[in-house]
């Protein structure tokens, strides 16, 4: 868990400063879901908050979020912005160790894949956008 740490703590800190910043596709996407008259749900792979900067507000982030932790007890999950690791206490639990980022791992299910095939059952136009489809 120690590696996982090492490589989640400095990507949120990244995210947190100046110098991450929503692209011309992150605004594009949030002012087509405000022009849009319809419904609409964005599913994003990416672990940032990049299209919440931007203005999105329907979305899911399937492989979960940096700034989010997750107790493996209660799973509950809780907003980060600091640096945690093995010793950081559970605001639940009280407990050391139980706490991992809430970011999906290879070999483990998307998170809200109900709603995101609920979705995709009832659309009726879908596309995807700078992902090849094949994690």
């Amino acid at each position: 868990m120690q590696l996982v740490y090492e490589f989640c703590n400095p990507r949120r800190q990244q995210l947190l400063s100046d110098k991450v910043r929503p692209n011309e596709a992150h605004s594009y996407l949030a002012k087509f879901e405000h022009e849009f008259s319809g419904k609409f749900l964005l599913v994003t792979q990416n672990g940032d908050n990049l299209h919440e900067r931007a203005g999105s507000d329907n979305l899911i982030h399937m492989h979960g979020e940096l700034l989010k932790m997750r107790c493996l007890d209660s799973l509950l999950i809780f907003d980060i912005a600091e640096d945690f690791n093995f010793h950081t206490e559970c605001r639940c639990c009280l407990s050391h160790g139980n706490l991992r980022p809430h970011i999906v791992w290879f070999g483990e299910m998307p998170l809200q894949m109900n709603k995101i095939n609920q979705a995709l059952e009832s659309c009726d136009v879908f596309a995807a956008i700078g992902t090849s489809g094949n994690v």
